[in-house]
Formats: C-alpha cells, structure tokens, sequence
C-alpha cells in the first residue's frame, strides 16, 4: 500500500496564478496536497507552522531559495528560473545605457541565470559589467548579483565603482530597496523593456526626519515584533524598549504574524517602532502614524 503524503504549498504573489498548476502536478504524485493562500513576502515568510498544523509531511516554497530560517517541518524550495532571453531585450534598448560605462547587475533568485548572458551582451558592447557578493550572514542573500527586500549588500559593495545599476527581474519592490543614489534601469523581461527609475532620496529623507520629529514628540510607542520566524527580531524589541523607558517613554511590545492597518486599529500609542521585516518603514502612511525604525530610535537618545 502507498502512503499518502502530505504537502502543503506556498508561493510568492506573483506566482499566485500559477498555484493551481503547482498543486496539480503535486497530486500527479498521489500526494494529499493544501494551498496555502497568505501573502508570502519572501523565504522568511514561511507557513511551517500552518503545514505542520494540518500533518503536512512537508512544505514545497515556490519562487525563493533558502533564506536560513529552521522551519519546523522540512521545506523544499522550489526556484522558478526564468527561460526567456534577454539579449533582444538589451539590443532594442541599449541606447539608454549608452552614457555610462560601468554597469553594475542585481537581480532576484529567479533570474540570476540570466546574468552571464547580460554580461556577455554588455561586455561585448563596451561596457564593464561588475557583479557584487552579498554580505551574507544568518539570513541574507547567497549568490552573486542577488538581491532581497531586506538585504541589498550585493549593491552596496560595488555602488562606488559603478556609473549606474541594471536590474534583471520585474517591478519595483526589489530595487527600490537598494536606495543608491545611482541612477538604475529595469530590465522588465514580462514588459520586454528597460525603464530608468529614479530615487527622490531628498524627499526619503525629508520624510524620515519628519517622522523622528515626530517621535521626539512622542510618550507612548508601540514596538512591531512579527512572529514570523524570518522577521523575528526580539532582542532588537527589547534593545529598543529598554532604551525608550530609560528616556522616561512608555514602550510596548506588540505581536503579530503579518502587521496591516485594520490590526492596528484602536492602538493607542503615538508612534510605531518597526522592529520586523525593515522594509514596513516604507509604508508608513498607510499606518496613519510614524514608524520610525530601532536605528532612529538608538539615535534619538544619542546612544
């Protein structure tokens, strides 16, 4: 007799057309299979837990590789590379790299096996191409050229040796993380094109310094810890609330698995710390009040 086993499936949004199909070809396999259909931010983000609820023999994570985190039943990653190829793509537009001369490349996990062909292209048009390691570490990037939401190292170390930066991978989540003061172009291979998308880094700032203002101002906050175990950072909480209670400021802790608006409804508190998935920050209009990060809350007492 056949043991059935149990699968639990989860794949990134923009795969999320495609779960059906990841689905079917799982129960091609006589396996029992579940769709998990929470957002999923990345390979931090992973629904062990749930899995492991239901019996589930294993997780199957399409769209991202290892990330490092120890999930609680066994995960198999599953990378989606892409196929298309990106030289005619490049050749259409190669005119608007035309003025610079040292290009650096990052892409995401899924389309890093088209960097050598970028490259050749490149090089044999008269560009230098330099692709930078990522810092790794306990959770982080771990090929060369790749880049996350969270860990843009593999741009960081190259930024002063290049005149601007090509992306290889679709919108603009990614490289917008990057935050370079570079000018950087998208190589959209959904679009077929390539786009420059430019970084108003005066008004990140200006936004940033309203929002300490803000939270100089401030008496109560409210520290955001996620449970998810890639976005687990509790003695970066604790750091934060310690030193916000040495300053005379009332600090609280407050959990949740996904942080949204609608969660933080009714909150009394004047303003948000993010300690979790670095890159809330960047939506802190939606949340109606400042979220500063435990960086800015260091710097506010001057520690």
């Amino acid at each position: 007799m056949i043991s059935v086993e149990k699968v639990m499936i989860q794949a990134p949004e923009g795969y999320k057309k495609k779960l059906m199909e990841f689905a079917d070809k799982e129960s091609e396999k006589e396996n029992e299979v579940f769709i998990s259909v929470e957002p999923c931010y990345g390979a931090c983000d992973l629904r062990d837990r749930d899995a492991k609820q239901l019996g589930c023999d294993k997780l199957v994570h399409y769209g991202h590789n290892d990330f490092g985190v120890r999930p609680s039943i066994p995960v198999e990653y599953v990378i989606l590379p892409t196929t298309t190829d990106p030289v005619p793509v490049l050749r259409h537009n190669l005119e608007m790299l035309g003025g610079y001369e040292k290009i650096g490349i990052v892409s995401t996990v899924n389309f890093l096996s088209l960097i050598p062909k970028v490259k050749q292209f490149l090089s044999e048009n008269g560009k230098k191409v330099i692709v930078g390691e990522p810092a790794g570490g306990k959770w982080g990037a771990s090929a060369a050229g790749q880049i996350l939401g969270c860990d843009v190292t593999a741009a960081q170390v190259i930024e002063s040796e290049v005149d601007c930066f090509l992306y290889i991978g679709t919108g603009k989540f990614h490289p917008t993380g990057m935050k370079t003061k570079k000018p950087f172009f998208i190589l959209d291979l959904e679009r077929n094109s390539v786009e420059r998308h430019d970084i108003d880094h005066e008004k990140l700032e200006r936004q940033r310094y309203a929002r300490i203002a803000i939270a100089k101002m401030s008496n109560k906050f409210g520290l955001l810890l996620s449970t998810k175990e890639g976005q687990f950072y509790l003695s970066v909480a604790r750091r934060a609330r310690n030193i916000l209670q040495k300053n005379g400021k009332k600090a609280y802790v407050l959990i949740a698995d996904e942080f949204t608006p609608e969660k933080l409804m009714g909150i009394d508190v004047d303003c948000y710390v993010n300690c979790s998935c670095p890159r809330m920050s960047d939506d802190s209009q939606r949340f109606g009040k400042p979220i500063i990060t435990a960086q800015d809350v260091e710097a506010l007492a001057n520690e």
